[in-house]
C-alpha cells in the first residue's frame, strides 16, 4: 500500500506533467510544428496534443517478448525489427541477490497499429492484446496520465 503523502506527491507530479503537456502542445512553436522528444528520439509533430498513449506498469513486465512478437507479426517486420523492444536491466537487489527488471520500449516505428484499429479489426494495438502480464494499457492520453499516479513504476508513451 502506498502512503497517502506519496500519492499526493505523485498526483502533484502527474498534474504538473499534464499542465506541461497541454502548454507545450497548445502554443505554436517553429511555425505550425512543435519540436518534442518522445521515445528518446527527436522528431516533429503537428500542433496537436497526443490523443492516444500506451501506459506500461513496469512493475509487472515479465520480459516474455510477446508484445514485440505480436508487433512483428502484425506489421510483417523482418527479424530484429519491431515497434517494441524489451530491455533487461540487472542490478544488485536486497541481500546481494541480483534484481532483474524488464522495460518495454516503444520505438519510432510504432504507430499504435493505426491501420488495424482503422479497419475495425481490433480497438487496441497488437502489443496490448497479446501482453501476457497485462501490464500495457492503451487509451486516451489524459486518462492514462491520471491513472499512472497509482502505479509504482509507470512508463507513458505518447504518440
Amino acid at each position: 500500500m502506498v502512503p497517502r503523502s506519496e500519492l499526493r506527491n505523485k498526483s502533484a507530479v502527474i498534474g504538473n506533467t499534464l499542465k506541461r503537456v497541454r502548454a507545450t502542445y497548445s502554443e505554436p512553436q517553429l511555425g505550425s510544428q512543435i519540436k518534442t522528444q518522445t521515445n528518446q528520439e527527436n522528431f516533429f509533430v503537428n500542433n496537436i496534443a497526443p490523443r492516444y498513449a500506451l501506459l506500461v506498469d513496469q512493475e509487472y513486465c515479465t520480459g516474455c517478448q510477446s508484445c514485440a512478437i505480436a508487433c512483428q507479426q502484425e506489421h510483417q517486420y523482418p527479424a530484429g525489427k519491431s515497434g517494441v523492444r524489451v530491455t533487461e536491466h540487472i542490478y544488485p537487489g536486497n541481500d546481494d541477490k541480483p534484481q532483474i527488471d524488464f522495460e518495454p520500449f516503444f520505438t519510432v516505428i510504432c504507430d499504435l497499429c493505426a491501420e488495424r484499429r482503422a479497419k475495425g479489426t481490433d480497438t487496441v494495438p497488437a502489443c496490448v492484446r497479446n501482453c501476457q502480464a497485462k501490464c500495457i494499457e492503451f487509451g486516451d492520453a489524459e486518462k492514462l496520465i491520471k491513472s499512472a499516479a497509482c502505479m509504482k513504476r509507470p512508463a507513458l508513451y505518447l504518440k
